[in-house]
């Protein structure tokens, strides 16, 4: 199975019990939406690889114990610790997508460099390409496209960017 346009659904963070369970940090917004997710594509060396979920069930707020097939030992639950969670974005409800935008809202801003460029005041809904603007001291105002090209990771405080050669420059005062 190919993905098409990846949508970034959060990380596994550590395994839970000796039985291969992982538990997964989901984005809040996302969090009854992977519930009924029976495929997600983990990211390993790059590639989105798909995964069948065997079962899963709440954890707390913001994480969910997740079981995949084939992942049996805590030994292979292992190698997928810290690895992102994805999906094929048409299969993710504008309403999620939009909400768990909104919830980067006061996130620091920084480019897989470690090039601090500010933080997000805003998430702008347009259609086809949600944006995010980035207050910076440096460039004033950035915006940034809301999606898992331009946006890499998302952590509690910080959110990565991967922008292209001379995206900034645009911005220079």
């Amino acid at each position: 199975m190919i993905l098409k346009e990846k949508y970034l659904l959060g990380y596994l963070k550590k395994t839970h019990g000796l039985k291969g369970d992982l538990i997964f940090i989901v984005k809040e917004a996302l969090f009854n939406e992977f519930l009924n997710k029976e495929l997600v594509f983990i990211e390993l060396d790059n590639l989105p690889v798909p995964f069948f979920i065997e079962h899963s069930k709440p954890h707390n707020n913001n994480s969910i114990i997740v079981k995949f097939e084939d992942v049996n030992t805590i030994e292979y639950a292992e190698r997928f610790i810290g690895k992102k969670v994805l999906t094929e974005k048409n299969l993710v409800s504008n309403e999620a997508i939009n909400e768990s935008y909104s919830s980067l809202i006061n996130l620091n801003v920084e480019t897989v460099d470690g090039e601090y460029l500010g933080i997000i005041k805003e998430f702008i809904d347009y259609k086809n390409n949600p944006l995010i603007k980035v207050s910076s001291s440096k460039y004033r105002e950035i915006l940034i496209p809301a999606n898992s090209v331009f946006i890499t990771n998302i952590t509690d405080s910080t959110v990565e960017v991967n922008l292209p050669d001379g995206f900034l420059n645009i911005y220079d005062i």
